[in-house]
């Protein structure tokens, strides 16, 4: 579980450099047009993610919501 949990969060990484990489050729134009082109692949490998947790992909965005003041609190997440 661990191992398909690291893959999945390798893949939602490369997705979101791609998409940093399009934005910036597009020098800011188009960005919801390529926000809506990544939508479809960042949905599906999210619910990939919440799946390695048992959860759905509204209970684990609900899980990282809850546990958000923890993590703020142990400097895991900066700018809190």
């Amino acid at each position: 579980m661990t191992r398909w949990r690291k893959e999945v969060i390798k893949k939602i990484e490369d997705l979101e450099i791609q998409q940093k990489a399009e934005y910036e050729m597009s020098c800011g134009f188009f960005a919801s047009e390529i926000a809506e082109t990544f939508k479809k692949n960042r949905d599906k490998l999210e619910g990939e993610l919440a799946r390695t947790y048992g959860k759905t992909r509204i209970e684990y965005e609900e899980m990282m919501y809850a546990i958000q003041p923890t993590l703020c609190e142990a400097g895991v997440i900066p700018f809190c």
